[in-house]
């Protein structure tokens, strides 16, 4: 069997003068003036790049910003040059040209994880798959219509294995997408017409902080609501900081599991009260899901 090897298992001799891809997750939020407000994820990033450079190797950054649904100039990667520039000691220049885009992949690993866990709590834009899937209305909430099937054989599955499955029970809706937007908490079978649903309310927090006090090991992946909005992070926050009293008072493990849990710990400052920070949400999802990591592969192979 051959011997799994890791990136700072690679010598000169693997890399000088070959041209190495890098998918890191770069996904950093930006303010409105297109300014980097947590750099985390990049500066993660940075010590396996300049392992890279120092043993002579071209490399190659991939990434994504947000989830453009096409070529979207505000989800640019442009803004990320000048830090990644100034972190690597070196000129950073961008192509201007990118292919693929990220599709979400959370619903489809909840099947796996009902195997694998007592609880399962559901926050942020997927919950309105669940409640639509329920016959509840949603406003303008985000929905996954092609998901509708499957959140309800899930929902099914879930009560079959005796794995609680917990959806928040009020809502905190807009009635427009935006930091000012006006905002009220609404049951989340009452989700009024032309309304959204942003993050989760006062009672749902209650109900999740008393079935986290039960667990012994948490994964979390994926905030709330639109944390990056004040007015919205009130459930993300929450959750933040049940987790780090969680990890320090009763020695529970905690993960974040990547994606934008990361930035949400970090804007708490509560980073450094998790067990694990894993800066990938989406190879999390699939470590999760049982699926193969091509990265990990590959270096079994070598």
């Amino acid at each position: 069997m051959a011997t799994k090897r890791s990136v700072g298992t690679l010598g000169e001799a693997d890399l000088k003068g070959k041209k190495v891809f890098v998918r890191a997750d770069l996904n950093v939020p930006l303010d409105d003036a297109q300014k980097i407000t947590d750099d985390t994820r990049i500066r993660a990033s940075v010590p396996t790049i300049k392992f890279l450079l120092e043993k002579g190797a071209k490399v190659v950054l991939a990434s994504h910003l947000g989830r453009p649904k096409g070529v979207t100039p505000k989800y640019s990667l442009k803004p990320l040059v000048p830090r990644l520039s100034e972190l690597l000691g070196v000129d950073v220049v961008m192509a201007n040209d990118c292919i693929g885009e990220e599709v979400s992949t959370k619903i489809g690993v909840i099947e796996s994880l009902l195997a694998k866990v007592d609880i399962l709590i559901l926050g942020g834009g997927m919950i309105y798959t669940f409640y639509k899937a329920q016959g509840y209305a949603v406003g303008k909430s985000l929905v996954e219509e092609d998901k509708l099937e499957l959140a309800t054989s899930l929902i099914e599955k879930a009560k079959a294995k005796g794995v609680s499955l917990l959806l928040p029970t009020d809502i905190v809706v807009a009635d427009k997408f935006a930091p000012n937007a006006e905002s009220k908490i609404v049951p989340a079978t009452a989700i009024p017409d032309d309304w959204m649903g942003l993050d989760i309310g006062p009672d749902a927090i209650k109900t999740f902080n008393a079935a986290l006090d039960t667990t012994q090991t948490i994964i979390w992946n994926g905030p709330m609501g639109v944390f990056e909005f004040e007015k919205f992070a009130a459930g993300t926050d929450a959750i933040a900081k049940k987790l780090a009293e969680l990890t320090t008072s009763k020695g529970v493990t905690t993960i974040i599991g990547g994606g934008d849990s990361v930035a949400a710990v970090e804007k708490a400052g509560l980073a450094d009260k998790m067990s694990h920070i894993s800066t990938g949400g989406g190879a999390s999802l699939e470590l999760l899901e049982g699926k193969p990591l091509p990265g990990v592969l590959a270096l079994d192979d070598a």
